[in-house]
């Protein structure tokens, strides 16, 4: 529970110092002293909207905390497990929830002096204290206030986490499906022309590096002639008249006449003639194969002419092309391998499916089952707060596929019939604001086993009312006091005459107004619930009611 507010610089509060106790606290004081103020102040502190307006004026921060006593939280225990704080400490040493405000608009939040984000600040507020709570007497307008009321009541946070992950398991399935089933259209599109290009490219069965060994080929075969030319007029100068085998055959015949035998030399130039003659019988051979290779050269060409055209066809270079056969063949490879996935996820989506209707059926029934244990737990309220003539139903039923979600399928509606014999409708068309009002405290005290938020405030929840009602709103207020700690707004002397505590805010009337609290005890709440009653001007008939109403 809230056991210390401290507020620093926040509107019209200087300094204020605040400590409460459990059971029913009231705060009471003229319109436009700061009670809300208050309010807004222990909302930021527990990770509300900040905003540099709310910073006193010539000030540069404000500052707020909030000193909570934590006993038997498991919700808060998890939580706080989540984001490494030791609970054990903070159950020893309470739990200190400090907000910076600064006038640049920076924002800075603490837990027992450890740095958070407001975020977090926010998730461990929302434990700790409902500020007139998502569930106020105009929240109760709203289908989606009811659903949770139901769930909370019904204590399905469990099996709401299951049913939201099947839920989103079933989403991304269905969205994998789609997606892929529109990448396989797009493909299946494409396969056709790719199984085409797949075929050509095969049946040219281009090898990595082929054009560049043709096109060196060609370059070979292109010159054929003029080198037969060369060859054939080297092996004229080889074995012609004139040739250096005429020549060196001269030589050795002259040598032959001479009385000298010279041996080396004669030896020497047979061996050229020899060499000679190999050479000219090697250049013949080879004139012969280039003169053969003329039907090659065509075939040259037309190999080169069809890798070209097909590389021009596909927009990549020629060296490309082998590269490119195997790129086609494993994207068809992928568009089969696709199609049969497509049955796989198509599965998983019915599977899925399936999954979540088995648990969001499960969640159906469990509301059905604890709609009626609240339906009776409220209209068992209802006499005590004035109503005893209405009559309270929760409905339940199932919404259209397309609104399907989280939470399941249901849609839950609280509908009420404040007068015998007539059907129950909507809040909104049916109940008045001061019957909103009670049914918010009939519906709070349904809750109150099961609602985990130890502190609750009330912000003028008795608007709207007067007299025997006010007093029974008070009375409920303070039976709700016996199981969590409850801070009320009020004007109502009836139900500030019930407090356990009492809080009166007033403002100075300093050049600077200051907002005051006040702790009252039991004369000067006599004063202050007198005021309430009479005005401005005490009357001892004022103070003597003042004392009745505490004492009843």
């Amino acid at each position: 529970m809230l056991v210390e507010l401290s507020i620093r610089n926040f509107i019209l509060i200087d300094r204020l110092d605040l400590s409460f106790n459990d059971g029913l606290t009231v705060l009471s004081g003229e319109t436009g002293a700061g009670k809300s103020i208050l309010l807004d102040a222990l909302s930021l502190a527990i990770g509300g909207r900040g905003d540099t307006a709310l910073i006193r004026q010539k000030k540069d921060q404000a500052v707020v905390t909030a000193s909570f006593e934590i006993k038997n939280h498991e919700v808060l225990v998890s939580f706080l497990k989540e984001i490494e704080v030791d609970f054990k400490e903070v159950e020893q040493d309470g739990l200190i929830l400090r907000r910076v405000l600064k006038k640049e608009g920076s924002s800075r939040a603490f837990l027992n002096d450890r740095p958070i984000s407001v975020s977090t600040l926010r998730g461990i507020g929302e434990l700790l204290v409902e500020v007139q709570g998502q569930f106020d007497a105009h929240g109760l307008m709203l289908p989606s206030s009811h659903k949770q009321f139901l769930d909370l009541f019904a204590n399905h946070s469990s099996l709401l986490k299951e049913v939201g992950e099947k839920f989103l398991y079933w989403e991304n399935s269905k969205n994998s499906f789609e997606s892929a089933k529109l990448e396989l259209k797009q493909s299946a599109e494409e396969q056709e022309f790719l199984e085409f290009s797949l075929n050509e490219l095969e049946e040219l069965s281009i090898k990595d590096g082929e054009e560049e060994e043709l096109a060196e080929l060609r370059s070979s075969l292109t010159n054929a002639e003029k080198n037969v030319e060369l060859i054939n007029s080297s092996i004229e100068y080889l074995a012609g008249e004139k040739g250096a085998g005429s020549i060196l055959s001269n030589v050795q015949r002259f040598l032959d006449r001479v009385s000298i035998k010279i041996p080396s030399v004669s030896e020497a130039i047979d061996r050229a003639i020899v060499e000679l003659n190999e050479s000219e019988h090697a250049l013949a051979r080879i004139a012969n194969e280039i003169n053969s290779d003329e039907m090659r050269l065509e075939e040259v060409e037309v190999r080169l002419a069809e890798i070209r055209s097909l590389a021009r066809k596909h927009g990549v270079p020629s060296i490309r092309l082998a590269e490119l056969t195997e790129e086609i063949r494993k994207k068809l490879g992928k568009i089969r391998l696709d199609g049969n996935r497509l049955l796989d996820l198509e599965e998983e989506v019915i599977k899925s499916k399936e999954g979540f209707q088995h648990l969001a059926n499960k969640l159906s029934q469990s509301r059905k089952k604890h709609g009626k244990f609240l339906q009776n737990a409220v209209t068992s309220e209802l006499p005590e707060l004035k109503l005893d003539k209405a009559t309270f139903v929760v409905q339940c039923t199932a919404a259209d596929e397309s609104n399907w979600n989280i939470y399941g399928f249901d849609e839950i509606q609280f509908l009420i019939s404040t007068n015998q014999g007539n059907a129950p409708g909507p809040l909104n068309k049916i109940a008045s604001g001061g019957e909103r009002s009670r049914l918010l405290l009939a519906l709070r005290a349904a809750l109150a086993t099961t609602d985990p938020v130890p502190t609750l405030i009330f912000d003028e929840v008795d608007a709207g009312v007067g007299g025997a009602v006010s007093s029974a709103v008070g009375k409920r207020l303070k039976k709700l006091g016996f199981n969590q700690q409850i801070l009320v707004v009020t004007h109502s002397p009836q139900v500030a005459a019930l407090g356990k505590h009492h809080w009166k805010i007033s403002k100075s009337d300093e050049l600077e107004p200051k907002t005051i609290a006040t702790h009252l005890g039991k004369n000067e709440r006599v004063e202050e619930i007198g005021r309430m009653l009479s005005g401005e001007k005490i009357t001892a008939e004022a103070r003597s009611a003042a004392r009745k109403l505490m004492e009843e």
